[in-house]
């Protein structure tokens, strides 16, 4: 029975171990694609606002 308790906490922490690194590289992925977005639309804003001007 011992065993078995083992090999399920190993399950348990492989799959946290890996559901927490594919959350950080999601992160690496998608933080700079945002910021990307969000410089994008602050330009375009400024642009804008200078045509009104």
């Amino acid at each position: 029975m011992e065993e078995q308790r083992e090999r399920a906490y190993k399950a348990v922490a492989y799959a946290a171990v890996t559901f927490s690194l594919i959350s950080i590289l999601s992160v690496c992925i998608t933080m700079p694609i945002v910021y990307s977005f969000v410089d994008h639309i602050q330009q375009q804003t400024r642009k804008d606002l200078q045509f009104c001007k």
